[in-house]
């Protein structure tokens, strides 16, 4: 059991559904102040990754739980609320919470299948591109020209055609 604690969550509502979902986490562990990413994934549930370190006070622009308001800076639109039950088992904190039903991976999205997934095991529409040092989808913006993501390009567009051949009879250009 980890000595980390959920002192702050951000919540919000995804594009689809009307559950509150968790968004970011503030948590302390040792005095230490970290900062938690939370990607709400239909296949793989919660992603969450540490995405920053140090003292900090998080900003809130939506409804939120946390223990103590020293913790958050409240923006127009934030709300405190309880913790959702769904999130806690009985004697458990969010973040072990997290910790035990959560994937612990940074998080790529891909727009093809508009959802998230952890970035070591993504959809065949991400790949990773070394010349960048990123990883990059058909609808990115950088459209880095290497050897591989061009190969990566033409393999998704042959596929897209196959699938197309067979289900209209005709090509994807």
């Amino acid at each position: 059991m980890s000595s980390e604690k959920a002192v702050a969550v951000l919540f919000g509502k995804p594009q689809t559904g009307n559950l509150l979902v968790p968004f970011a986490m503030l948590a302390i562990n040792d005095g230490a102040y970290r900062t938690y990413d939370i990607e709400n994934s239909r296949q793989y549930g919660f992603i969450y990754h540490l995405s920053a370190s140090g003292f900090q006070v998080m900003e809130v622009d939506r409804p939120y739980w946390c223990e103590d308001e020293k913790y958050v800076e409240r923006k127009k639109g934030a709300r405190r609320i309880q913790m959702p039950k769904r999130f806690l088992t009985r004697g458990q904190d969010f973040v072990n919470w997290l910790h035990n039903d959560g994937v612990d991976s940074g998080a790529e999205y891909c727009e093809e299948c508009q959802d998230w997934y952890p970035e070591d095991d993504t959809c065949y529409h991400i790949w990773w591109c070394g010349k960048i040092g990123t990883f990059s989808t058909p609808s990115e913006r950088f459209k880095c020209n290497c050897e591989d993501c061009q190969r990566a390009r033409e393999c998704l567009r042959l596929s897209r055609n196959r699938l197309l051949k067979r289900s209209k009879g005709r090509s994807y250009e």
